[in-house]
């Protein structure tokens, strides 16, 4: 793909736009505002819910969309509403929560919901009393079983996040999705939701081809993001298995890894 023929620009959040601090670079925020002004979109494409992940793109007002909860969901910054919402259909939620707890009883379940709240069980908030405290409301048995799910995280006291979705994979639902974005939990989403997914929703209301797009990230939430874009960037800090699913990889994203790849994309513009 030419440089030229850039329209948009998709970018993982944590470990890639945002430094270990959760800010962006003013190099960073430099190269977004130019490439707004070469008319190039540049959209956050996240694990985060909204909620979440809105206010730290407010240093970044040319960024009015964001792809979140790992796909399941788009957001429009701008108008302030969810403008796509794959949340899991009802009759899946029971059956998958079963399976869960049934493979992995001593785990604890997270849960976000398309409004952008979240819950979670006991065992979790026993595994994550910072969350806990601020959010004792949010304490439940189970999520809930309408369609308003996007997403369910399962947190386990000793394996980690690739040890628990070699453990969960075989034994869930096929019609899900389960990842992980290095948060220590397992993350799924419903049949065939994913960062993928969602951008070839939005380029397509866009008249953007997906040769068009440049997609960053890290993490193997963003595997699906990388190969479907025309020009798929892992960062410098990225997994293993995310490099190899990338065209390319740029710098760590302490190093305005970012900003590279966008200073690159336009100075192909000149």
């Amino acid at each position: 793909m030419s440089a030229g023929a850039v329209r948009l620009i998709a970018t993982d959040m944590d470990g890639t736009l945002l430094r270990s601090d959760q800010t962006i670079s003013s190099r960073t925020l430099a190269a977004i505002r130019d490439a707004d002004d070469a008319g190039i979109v540049v959209m956050a494409a996240t694990g985060r819910g909204w909620r979440s992940a809105v206010p730290l793109l407010s240093v970044a007002p040319q960024i009015t969309t964001a792809v979140c909860s790992n796909g399941a969901l788009v957001r429009d910054i701008a108008g302030g509403d969810n403008t796509d919402v794959f949340a899991f259909p009802a009759s899946t939620v029971e059956p998958l929560v079963t399976s869960v707890v049934t493979t992995v009883p001593d785990a604890g379940l997270a849960w976000e919901l398309a409004n952008g709240e979240f819950g979670f069980d006991r065992t979790y908030a026993g595994m994550r009393p910072d969350v806990a405290e601020h959010y004792p409301d949010h304490v439940g048995e189970r999520p809930p079983t309408g369609d308003e799910m996007l997403k369910l995280l399962v947190l386990h006291p000793q394996l980690d996040e690739a040890a628990l979705l070699s453990v969960l994979e075989p034994v869930v639902p096929s019609d899900v999705l389960a990842t992980y974005s290095g948060i220590d939990t397992v993350e799924i989403t419903g049949a065939g939701v994913h960062k993928a997914h969602a951008l070839a929703v939005v380029c397509g209301r866009l008249g953007i081809d997906a040769g068009e797009v440049v997609a960053l990230g890290d993490n193997r939430n963003d595997t699906e993001m990388l190969r479907w874009a025309g020009r798929g960037v892992a960062m410098g800090n990225a997994l293993p298995a995310v490099v190899v699913a990338a065209d390319e990889q740029t710098a760590h994203h302490m190093d305005d890894g970012v900003a590279i790849v966008i200073e690159d994309v336009l100075a192909g513009l000149r």
